[in-house]
């Protein structure tokens, strides 16, 4: 199976740049909020050394190449928390690794969602989603509005505004749609 790359050589600057804003929000849910980018690579590297430790990487570690792998590491990772311990950092690299073991890698599953929805449209059909698209593709069914199902079309009128807000928060835009009623 081969691996498509997101941006693609064929694409227009357009759509470039907008796939790039794409990634960027796919970073940003993934990881939440962070103050230093230094302190999720030390993080990163910290969970990844605890990982073949525990050799739970799936490959086959010759006992030498497992040690040296390990002593290497270590040896670039101590100075580094040293420095972090003295620049008061030290902290959010132990609650990006409590929160990596507890929830997992993705800080914000559901902006994390949200902007992997838009990336699949994106890609089906080389444009920005409608807003209906969007729902489809994250399996919420919009109803219309009638007196009877007010609460119903209430609670996804809701979560279409939180994803609405998703998308200008990392200024991912939607197609326009054809308004007023269907001819």
């Amino acid at each position: 199976m081969k691996i498509k790359p997101l941006i693609d050589a064929t694409d227009g600057d357009e759509m470039r740049e907008l796939k790039r804003r794409c990634v960027a929000a796919l970073r940003h849910a993934a990881r939440g909020h962070v103050e230093d980018e230094r302190n999720t690579i030390l993080a990163g590297h910290i969970a990844h050394l605890r990982a073949v430790r525990k050799d739970q990487q799936g490959r086959v570690w010759s006992p030498i190449e497992h040690k040296s792998f390990v002593k290497s590491e270590a040896a670039w990772l101590a100075p580094a928390l040293l420095e972090a311990a003295e620049s008061g950092s030290l902290s959010e690299i132990a609650r990006l690794l409590d929160r990596w073991r507890r929830d997992g890698r993705i800080a914000n599953r559901g902006r994390h969602r949200v902007i992997v929805a838009y990336v699949n449209v994106i890609e089906r059909e080389k444009r920005p989603p409608l807003v209906g698209e969007l729902l489809r593709q994250l399996g919420i069914g919009k109803p219309k509005r009638t007196k009877n199902n007010m609460q119903e079309w209430l609670s996804v009128n809701s979560r279409e505004r939180v994803i609405r807000e998703t998308l200008k928060e990392f200024d991912l835009p939607l197609s326009a749609g054809k308004r007023g009623r269907p001819s």
